[in-house]
């Protein structure tokens, strides 16, 4: 008899701890990419001053001649090339922020960055997650929470997971989050039924990010992969945005409409039936 599993992470079938060591290296990857923006800033604020300290010298050189005579045979241009060179590299930073077209990774750990890098400058808005459970996503869910999201959020329902595995790793993220976003109001929580399928974000009307749960046949047993798979991300406001906002919206929307809430913000934990 052919049997379906699905690990704590979403991708592997028989390593139990695999979904653990993954959420320490994603610990360390968020407090580098934190040291990053910081040290990403402060370049920015070094290469404004400069510009600001270059047009006041040449505003009070023409007036000082002494200035004047500085400048002219203190090698200014010099300094002139080193803030253009300083502005053009905070102009890259800036341009990494909003990830333009359509952009493709390997995995969701390579998307990741990107999400949280494009939430940076947000202050409030609304999410749309299509989710198997939030054992790889805590980062976001953790994100959005600090930028006052309303947050929109799809599970697998676990009473229809085939594994004790899997219905523990759904109802333990599902304690988390009450512990978590305990008292935040803008949390919305809703189980689906049917076979998970499309997995994805859309932040806002100008991001999107879709992936796929894939199943795979292996020593009789179906694997249900997702953390692992290709991931597409996109300026909704683009073309292929467009495309793929069409599509999630489609998908979300039919999954909403027919899924039973879950009341996160109650301590008591959910019941998990037991096949």
């Amino acid at each position: 008899m052919v049997q379906t599993t699905v690990s704590p992470a979403g991708d592997v079938c028989t390593d139990h701890n695999y979904g653990q060591a993954d959420w320490r290296l994603d610990g360390s990857a968020i407090k580098y990419r934190s040291l990053s923006r910081l040290i990403e800033q402060r370049i920015a604020a070094i290469g404004s001053l400069l510009v600001i300290i270059v047009i006041l010298l040449y505003l009070l050189s023409q007036f000082i001649p002494p200035l004047n005579e500085w400048i002219i045979r203190g090698g200014f241009l010099n300094v002139v090339i080193i803030v253009l060179l300083v502005d053009l590299l905070n102009r890259a930073i800036e341009a990494k922020i909003s990830p333009a077209g359509l952009q493709v990774f390997d995995t969701q750990n390579e998307a990741l960055p990107q999400l949280l890098r494009h939430l940076d400058d947000k202050d409030s808005g609304v999410a749309y997650l299509i989710e198997y459970s939030t054992a790889t996503i805590r980062p976001l869910l953790e994100k959005l929470r600090e930028k006052n999201f309303s947050i929109n959020l799809l599970l697998f329902d676990p009473e229809f997971a085939v594994s004790d595995e899997q219905r523990g790793s759904i109802a333990h993220g599902l304690s988390t989050m009450r512990q978590d976003f305990k008292g935040y109001e803008k949390l919305t929580v809703k189980r689906y039924r049917t076979p998970a399928s499309l997995r994805g974000r859309r932040i806002g009307d100008d991001l999107i990010n879709v992936g796929w749960y894939t199943y795979d046949l292996r020593d009789e047993e179906v694997c249900v992969r997702g953390h692992n798979n290709t991931m597409l991300l996109a300026d909704a406001q683009t073309a292929q945005g467009r495309k793929l906002r069409a599509m999630f919206d489609r998908t979300f929307d039919a999954l909403w409409r027919d899924a039973e809430p879950v009341a996160i913000a109650s301590a008591a934990p959910m019941a998990i039936p037991r096949a």
